[in-house]
């Protein structure tokens, strides 16, 4: 079974990261999450800044809530083959548009590592993490219903209530799977 530890981003892991979004771009069902490899010389000089700016909601454009982010990083003790296996955002706090789909947790998880069970290993930690970053919304995921390897993750969760839904994106309408986790943190 892989381990990882789920980090704070931190200057060790741009190159991994970056390694990340290149295997992953145009992967996913949504690259908000991740930055675009062909504009690496553009942002890695306010990677950082941008993801503190981002917790303290410095500079948000409307509708956009404070998160945070972080990385899920597979560590080499001497440094040199340090992987970063996907991203995670904790969305601070939900507005009634992210309740009804987005919830307070986006995670992307580079394809080559999926099906590991990384996502369903990260899912079961919130707890614990929306307690470090005081999180009072309950836990809320939300996937495409179709996206099966999201969907299969949070099924797993022990004690998750999942209901099916249809809600607007992008002008159409749109099956969507709704998992709340009520458990006490």
């Amino acid at each position: 079974m892989m381990t990882f530890d789920i980090v704070r981003p931190h200057p060790r892991w741009l190159e991994p990261y970056r390694d990340m979004c290149r295997v992953s771009w145009g992967q996913l069902h949504d690259d908000y999450i991740l930055h675009d490899p062909n504009d690496f010389d553009r942002w890695k000089g306010r990677i950082f800044a941008d993801y503190r700016n981002r917790e303290a909601g410095v500079g948000l454009p409307p509708g956009i809530v404070p998160s945070a982010t972080l990385w899920l990083i597979e560590a080499d003790p001497d440094g040199e083959r340090d992987e970063c296996l996907g991203v995670l955002n904790l969305r601070l706090h939900l507005t009634e548009e992210l309740r009804r789909y987005g919830g307070n947790v986006g995670i992307a998880v580079r394809p080559d590592r999926r099906g590991r069970g990384i996502a369903t290993r990260t899912f079961i930690r919130l707890p614990e993490l929306f307690r470090i970053y005081g999180i009072k919304d309950e836990i809320l995921l939300t996937c495409y219903a179709d996206n099966a390897p999201s969907a299969r993750a949070i099924q797993k969760i022990p004690g998750i209530l999942i209901e099916e839904d249809v809600v607007e994106r992008n002008g159409k309408p749109t099956r969507i799977l709704r998992a709340r986790w009520p458990i006490l943190r």
